[in-house]
């Protein structure tokens, strides 16, 4: 059977079990056109009103997919026909969950567009009420009912299963511009037709599942699509054809990447036909056998125009057949302007691109590869070109599908212009017409294969030199050449006729060039030269670099490499960081005790007394005696002196020495009361005392010794004697002969302070020191540690409300403050009382004064009341406070108020538990003088 590529649209009556996940949902409104706006499964309010409403409460706000499909469905029943459009814009909101849109069971009787709009394409997804998996989501379709899917994405992910059937009148159904993402359920399939169905999917996208992309048992149409990537337990990944009314037309579409566990990675028929046009189908794997198409029992298969290649059977190892092609039972194929070649069989030692010898029919030109056992049947036609044939990795210049094209550098492609012009396809698999000049000779022939060679001025690769051919099939033939000479006047030009190409790649910084001239790498990376020359190659490393070896087709580490161009080749020049020998010597007297070691590792002198490292590394040298009469004396070379650790920076190849002498010996002490806490070290390293306090020296060496306590806090290094050393800073010992050394050290003293209170239950305060060291709030108990004879002077502050009351066991006080002597442990307590303020006002016609013999407390310690010039002051909790009177001539003291009340001037006492305001009256008659307590002037 063979089609038309006109026909894109054919007659139906079909069943499509699709992959369509995640809903999304629909608002409504003009008649016939209802736009999805709302994200759950609900259905239409009123169907048959023209309106598309779940909650009639919210016009227009919650249309779903289901609501507008039932809308339809009763408008239909009621004599509209329709055409009636959904629209589902790509950012319509998502169900209640947020994943997707429950979509089950949908009736079509009319014609009806459902399309995606906005900027994406909306996902829906099948599944069934409450979200149960597997179970039919369904269009009906009938009445001659034409239904289009277009810029739609249907999805699998969730396990729905849905259908597009009818089993009672002819209809057509067309999908358009959408992609099925295929699940992980062996129970989903991305599309599938039914007996009696008829779909056309154009520019469809098939990929992703561990499931098969399509199952076919009506008729489907696959037009400019592709179908990638999808994989199966069983046979058929890509495409499965099974039962006698199927048929498949496969029209410019990619079927790519799909395995199948059994046969058929790509396509595995059992009945029908099958006719595929401009089409690729490659880089498909079976388990068992056809790695591209598998076709058993009854069935007829046309190829036209397409290309069969690095497909692999016997994918697992466990033996199978026809990496290109399988055939068995009734099943054929008749195969013209095609390619079939470049397919393997894992088990077997050489190409396998069909098993069979009587079911393959050439009938026309075509290209097969070298395989003995995939011998055609010749059928109105001429033998097929027994060649295995390279084509080019696979080029996508828009996503939708992959081509090749037919050329191999330098040499014409052998399937450009084989085809036979009348049985060509009008265009090629990425809509490129056939045909064309494909070899320059000014004469349009058909090429074999999907994909027609375009060597025009604007074909593949363009034309950079502006010769008229286009860059990719440039120099060949001369025909239509004239830059390039045909010596032997065999159509080919002489820079390509026998030419290969040497592609150089650098790593690691340096260049390659090449002798003939013509690479330059860095800059020129490559060359094409005649078959056979031999070129060479030369590495040359950057400055402060070196050439480390060859990769690919040179190999070793001379910076020469020579490569015979008896095909194309491709090298690498490794280059890496340049390397420096630092090496080790020792000298001396006692040269054989002396060791020397290295960070970064790699010295360990004697045993191993050279490294070679990385230019600029830094290695740090140590050396020391293994013997204790032995002593290290010193550096010299790579920069180094003294008798410390040695730091070579390698520049260059360096050569360091260390010379070893006897030595004399030198003993540290340590002594006091704190000695347990005490540490001496030296530099250079060695003495590292109380774990090493004797170490041998060179002769007139200097030693500088360090003192210091493990716990400064509460101990101290008092001073050095011997060795003549003395104070308390670093020791420098000369080693003009054997010295010891002793190291004092002692306790520091304690002065320990609590804050207490004295009266009162809100007395706070802090006392601090000098030098600092001490913050003692109230009920603290707190300690410093300070050397013998230091001076502390303590300070007491009272919180707002409080003051310091008194010291206690301070032998120096002075108000706040309290000053000790650290000759010994100390112990200060400072009793903080609460204070209170007593405040007076004078009142009443006459005048006079308020006072007494009481003297304040806190910051008013030391001053008595004397209103009207001091009538307010603070006195210590619970003392007693007296208010004393004086009127002025020619008035009276007439009677307190307030906490001291009454007309007796005597009366007035008070208890300072808490702040007091007393008034006194004064009127303008009265006693003059002082009234006291007693009563008595």
């Amino acid at each position: 059977m063979e089609k038309s590529e006109s026909r894109l649209f054919p007659p139906t009556w079909l069943r499509l079990l699709a992959g369509l996940f995640a809903i999304t949902v629909c608002g409504s409104v003009p008649a016939d056109t209802f736009v999805v706006n709302y994200g759950e499964f609900f259905f239409d309010a009123v169907p048959g009103d023209g309106r598309c409403d779940y909650d009639l409460s919210t016009p227009g706000e919650q249309c779903t997919l289901n609501a507008a499909v039932r809308e339809i469905e009763q408008l239909v029943n009621q004599g509209d026909t329709g055409p009636h459009r959904v629209e589902i814009p790509y950012d319509v909101p998502p169900n209640h969950d947020g994943t997707h849109l429950v979509f089950p069971s949908l009736y079509v009787l009319g014609d009806v567009e459902i399309v995606g709009t906005g900027a994406g394409r909306p996902v829906i997804i099948p599944m069934h009420p409450n979200n149960v998996p597997h179970t039919a989501a369904t269009f009906v379709t009938s009445d001659a009912a034409s239904v289009t899917f277009r810029d739609l994405t249907f999805d699998l992910q969730f396990g729905g299963l849905p259908a597009i059937e009818d089993a009672t009148a002819p209809s057509s159904v067309l999908i358009e511009d959408s992609i099925f993402r295929v699940g992980n359920d062996t129970d989903e399939v991305g599309l599938r037709v039914e007996a009696g169905g008829d779909v056309t999917c154009l520019r469809c996208y098939f990929a992703g599942g561990e499931t098969r992309a399509i199952e076919v048992r009506g008729s489907l149409d696959l037009v400019d699509s592709e179908v990638r990537a999808n994989a199966v337990d069983g046979s058929g990944a890509g495409l499965l054809i099974e039962g006698d009314a199927a048929s498949v037309y496969l029209l410019r579409t990619l079927i790519s990447n799909n395995h199948a566990s059994v046969n058929g990675g790509g396509i595995h028929t059992s009945g029908g036909s099958l006719l595929i046009a401009n089409s690729s189908i490659q880089k498909n794997r079976s388990d068992e056998a056809g790695g591209g198409l598998s076709l058993t029992t009854s069935g007829a298969t046309t190829i036209n125009n397409s290309t069969i290649t690095d497909n692999v059977s016997a994918a697992d190892g466990n033996g199978g057949s026809g990496g290109g092609i399988h055939l068995a039972g009734l099943a054929y194929v008749r195969m013209r302007n095609s390619i079939l070649s470049g397919n393997d069989r894992l088990d077997w030692p050489s190409q396998d691109e069909c098993d069979t010898t009587s079911l393959l029919e050439t009938i026309g030109p075509n290209v097969i590869g070298d395989d003995p056992d995939c011998s055609p049947v010749i059928v109105n036609g001429p033998a097929a070109l027994r060649q295995d044939v390279a084509l080019t990795s696979l080029f996508e210049p828009n996503g939708w599908g992959g081509y090749h094209f037919l050329k191999i550098p330098g040499r014409r492609h052998p399937a450009v212009e084989l085809g036979d012009n009348g049985t060509c396809e009008t265009d090629d698999q990425r809509q490129l017409g056939r045909p064309l000049d494909g070899d320059g000779d000014l004469t349009a022939m058909c090429d074999a294969g999907a994909f027609e060679l375009d060597c025009g001025p604007t074909g593949d690769g363009g034309d950079d030199d502006g010769d008229g051919l286009a860059a990719f099939c440039d120099n060949c033939p001369t025909v239509a050449n004239a830059d390039q000479t045909d010596t032997d006047d065999d159509g080919e030009g002489d820079a390509c006729e026998g030419s290969h190409e040497l592609q150089v790649h650098t790593t690691g910084g340096g260049q390659v060039t090449s002798t003939p001239t013509g690479i330059q790498c860095g800059a020129d990376c490559s060359e094409s030269w005649t078959e056979g020359t031999v070129i060479t190659l030369t590495a040359t490393a950057d400055a402060g670099r070196q050439f480390r070896e060859w990769e690919g087709d040179c190999s070793g580490a001379n910076p020469s490499c020579q490569v015979n161009l008896e095909g194309p080749h491709d090298v690498t020049a490794v280059f890496e960081p340049e390397a420096f020998t630092l090496t080790v010597q020792r000298q001396g007297s006692e040269a054989a005790a002396g060791l020397v070691t290295s960070q970064p590792e790699g010295i360990h002198c004697p045993n191993d007394c050279a490294e070679t490292y990385i230019g600029g590394t830094q290695v740090l040298l140590a050396a020391r005696s293994t013997d204790p009469s032995a002593a290290f004396a010193g550096w010299s070379g790579g920069n180094c002196t003294g008798i410390g650790d040695c730091l070579v920076t390698l520049d260059q190849a360096k050569t360091v020495t260390a010379l070893f002498e006897p030595g004399v010996q030198l003993t540290v002490d340590r002594q006091g009361g704190a000695s347990v806490f005490g540490q001496i070290v030296s530099t250079p390293v060695g003495i590292d005392c109380p774990s090493d306090c004797s170490e041998t020296w060179a002769v007139n060496g200097e030693i500088t010794l360090t003192a210091f306590v493990t716990d400064p806090e509460r101990y101290y290094f008092a001073g050095w004697s011997g060795g003549g050393c003395t104070g308390t800073g670093t020791c420098v010992v000369t080693m003009d002969t054997a010295k010891s050394v002793t190291a004092l050290f002692e306790h520091k003293v304690k002065i320990t302070v609590q804050n207490q209170i004295n009266a009162g239950p809100a007395a706070f305060g802090t006392v601090t020191s000098d030098p600092a060291g001490l913050s003692c709030t109230t009920g603290q108990v707190c300690e410093l540690y300070v050397l013998p004879g230091t001076e502390i002077v303590l300070e007491a502050a009272g919180d707002a409300g409080s003051g310091l009351s008194y010291w206690q066991n301070c032998p120096d006080s002075s108000g706040t403050t309290c000053t000790v002597v650290m000759d010994a442990n100390k112990s200060v307590i400072a009793w903080f009382s609460e204070r209170h303020a007593l405040t007076v006002s004078l009142a009443g016609t006459g005048t006079g004064r308020a006072f007494n013999s009481n003297t304040g407390f806190g910051p008013d310690e030391g001053v008595s009341l004397d209103c009207p010039t001091t009538c307010s002051l603070d006195y210590e909790h619970g003392n007693g406070a007296r208010v004393d009177v004086s009127a002025d001539a020619a008035s009276g003291f007439v009677r307190f108020e307030g906490d001291c009340t009454g007309t007796n001037p005597a009366s007035c006492s008070l208890t300072m538990d808490g702040p007091r305001n007393v008034t006194v009256i004064f009127d303008g008659e009265g006693n003059t003088g002082e009234v006291f307590a007693n009563g008595f002037e």
